[in-house]
């Protein structure tokens, strides 16, 4: 099973951005590990519209970076076979210095569900902190755009 973990008892507000904590759980794996702190709203936004723009066939490859450490998850389609897909995990996301630390292999259907189900909670615990930006707005959007994506996939 893939999960984007959010602990949203872990989230605080500055004044520009939301931060909480965020990983990966997959297969007893935890990306790129357990509690790790980040900007959840824009990396969220990030990966919400890069997983789009992917299955849309407008990328050729999805890279999810972290915006804290030097991590990211590359999705890839299996070939012959798109209910699958390749799910990568790298530290040192640029250049040539790009380490592979492993790669699973999940339904796309639990890969693109967790990505709505994260999304969704993030949005619902900033509705009632009464948390509204500018980042926050786009989150709604790009999930908006997401959940109607998955309706048409």
């Amino acid at each position: 099973m893939f999960e984007i973990n959010i602990d949203t008892d872990s989230m605080n507000r500055s004044e520009y951005n939301i931060t909480g904590q965020i990983f990966i759980s997959s297969l007893g794996y935890n990306f790129p590990e357990k509690k790790w702190d980040d900007f959840v709203v824009i990396i969220l936004n990030w990966w919400l519209k890069n997983v789009r723009n992917y299955l849309n066939n407008e990328t050729d490859e999805c890279v999810l970076n972290f915006m804290d450490g030097p991590y990211c998850i590359n999705l890839s389609m299996v070939v012959d076979n798109t209910d699958y897909c390749i799910v990568s995990y790298y530290k040192n996301y640029t250049g040539t210095n790009r380490i592979l630390l492993t790669s699973q292999t999940h339904l796309l259907s639990d890969v693109t569900t967790a990505f709505k189900l994260a999304s969704n909670k993030v949005l619902r615990e900033c509705l009632s902190r009464k948390w509204k930006d500018e980042t926050v707005n786009k989150l709604t959007q790009n999930y908006n755009l997401y959940i109607a994506m998955l309706k048409n996939f």
